[in-house]
């Protein structure tokens, strides 16, 4: 029975694991607003996937966060918490002219189309897989690594319980 619970802990972890990041629903919530093809890393604005405060490094970053403080500033007295704080700085605060790449197509229309505003011509923001390949679109749900990680701890807690080691006396 140990083993069970122990498979079902590692199980919940895994596949309900997420990254860090300054606020983890500002991906969604972005892909969410602007009906973007995917999810966009961390990296579009944060200098490395664990994000965090003081680490926004791309000019893109740097918009997002100014428009980020603006819309939280005219939200006083009312706090605007964090997390809440992105659909009001796009609707209102984000230039719809912003053009981070100087490449003639504005920002948010890049981020539209899977683009990443910080590298001037395609600068793909999508992850492709293989030769050819559709898009990989993943707006959230269970991660089928983490999933494929927790089946294989399952059958092996499984396999332990069935066929148990001999015990050994002298």
């Amino acid at each position: 029975m140990r083993y069970w619970i122990t498979g079902c802990a590692l199980f919940a972890v895994l596949a309900t694991s997420a990254s860090a990041g300054a606020h983890p629903s500002f991906p969604g919530k972005l892909q969410e607003r602007l009906d973007m093809p995917c999810v966009p890393q961390c990296t579009l604005c944060h200098v490395d996937t664990n994000g965090g405060l003081g680490t926004v490094v791309t000019p893109f970053g740097g918009r997002m966060l100014t428009a980020i403080r603006q819309a939280r500033q005219q939200a006083l007295p009312k706090e605007l918490d964090l997390k809440d704080s992105i659909e009001p700085a796009i609707a209102g605060f984000f230039s719809p002219t912003a053009n981070s790449d100087n490449d003639d197509m504005p920002d948010l229309e890049e981020l539209r189309e899977g683009r990443n505003p910080n590298q001037p011509g395609a600068g793909n923001l999508c992850a492709i897989y293989g030769c050819n390949s559709a898009r990989a679109v993943r707006s959230g749900g269970v991660d089928p690594w983490a999933l494929g990680a927790a089946a294989v701890a399952l059958v092996g807690v499984a396999r332990r319980r069935k066929n148990p080691k001999p015990k050994v006396t002298v």
